[in-house]
């Protein structure tokens, strides 16, 4: 409320308001004669609305949206992997084209990865493919706690090949552990 009353917007503000001025025909006329084709990533993490606003503006016209259902990380702020399903039902000309094939990682990665998402509910069945040689196999490793993670880790890291070896992480503040062993 307090930002309206200083004439602010957050992010989930610009989108409703976007929305409802997307359904005023005149506004989705002068959005069509500007815009002749669209491009949206990462539409798996749009919300309801967002699907929507896409929809009023976007109908009719060409659109290329890339998406994973397997890969959707903000439901818990109202992101819809459904909204990948519903094209179906509001675009009837939609062409699905699945990018299986995978360039960074070897097959071993790639089946693990299978396993894990084969469980998932799909709205569109995948299989992923590598396109590398195998490469060494996969080790599992379980830690009670971030601390014994990080200290079997740096353990299997050797010195004699650390130009080799990466330590990939989802945020900065999941490297401090290590930069302090």
């Amino acid at each position: 409320r307090a930002l309206l009353q200083s004439n602010c917007f957050d992010l989930d503000d610009l989108v409703y308001q976007s929305w409802k001025l997307s359904q005023d025909s005149d506004v989705q006329a002068a959005v069509k004669k500007i815009f002749s084709y669209w491009f949206i990533d990462e539409y798996q993490d749009t919300n309801v609305v967002q699907y929507h606003l896409f929809k009023n503006l976007c109908d009719g016209h060409r659109f290329t949206l890339v998406g994973d259902d397997d890969q959707s990380i903000y439901t818990w702020r109202g992101a819809s992997p459904e909204n990948l399903h519903r094209l179906k039902d509001d675009f009837c000309d939609l062409q699905v084209i699945k990018l299986t094939q995978n360039f960074r990682s070897t097959p071993q990665i790639l089946q693990a990865a299978n396993t894990l998402i084969e469980h998932n509910d799909h709205l569109f069945p995948k299989s992923l493919e590598s396109v590398h040689d195998p490469g060494p196999g996969l080790t599992l490793l379980t830690s009670t706690n971030d601390e014994t993670e990080i200290e079997d880790i740096v353990d299997r890291i050797t010195l004699n090949d650390y130009e080799s070896q990466a330590i990939l992480v989802r945020t900065n503040y999941q490297l401090m552990g290590f930069e302090k062993s």
